[in-house]
């Protein structure tokens, strides 16, 4: 779907990619339908970096089985910001497994593996807004349209939202 001169700018950008792991990360953008401006600064922004660090940042999944404190956290997956927001983080999940930038955009903005127990009633320690402002983002959607329920601390779990219709809202990129 890219045009001529796109394609000619991403063959560009595959070539100057430092290893094959860059230049996979760099197809996956593009097969998630990222503008190539997206990919040209999302090249320039991964080229050079070794293997782990682009496992650890361009993907949000558990990278090892140790839950403990003392685990790394770079390694570690997602995790629901509230008690009922199962639905939106798998969400976000998908996403971010199908679209290596969306990825690194939540790997930014802050730890992804930490939740707290009271984080609507706390909401200023949060300590990933996009984070968890998405996943509130789809629960209030839902519960505003009577399909669902406000974002609830993780201490008051409740029921969520059927989130079919946001992961069909990402199937150009998945």
């Amino acid at each position: 779907a890219l045009s001529e001169s796109e394609n000619s700018e991403f063959r560009s950008l595959l070539d100057q990619a430092g290893s094959d792991m860059e230049w996979a990360f760099l197809l996956k953008a593009a097969a998630a339908q990222r503008p190539i401006s997206d990919i040209d600064a999302f090249a320039v922004r991964i080229r050079g970096m070794s293997e782990r660090w682009l496992m650890r940042n361009l993907m949000v999944v558990d990278l090892v089985n140790d839950l403990s404190p003392e685990a790394d956290s770079e390694e570690r997956g997602i995790t629901q910001q509230y008690g009922n927001s199962c639905g939106p983080t798998s969400v976000q999940l998908i996403h971010a497994q199908a679209d290596p930038i969306y990825a690194l955009e939540l790997r930014s903005g802050g730890p992804v593996d930490q939740a707290l127990d009271q984080a609507v009633t706390n909401p200023e320690s949060i300590t990933n807004e996009q984070l968890a402002s998405e996943q509130a983002a789809i629960l209030n959607t839902h519960a505003a349209a009577g399909t669902g329920n406000a974002p609830t601390d993780r201490t008051n779990p409740t029921g969520g939202a059927w989130v079919e219709s946001d992961l069909a809202a990402l199937s150009n990129a998945t």
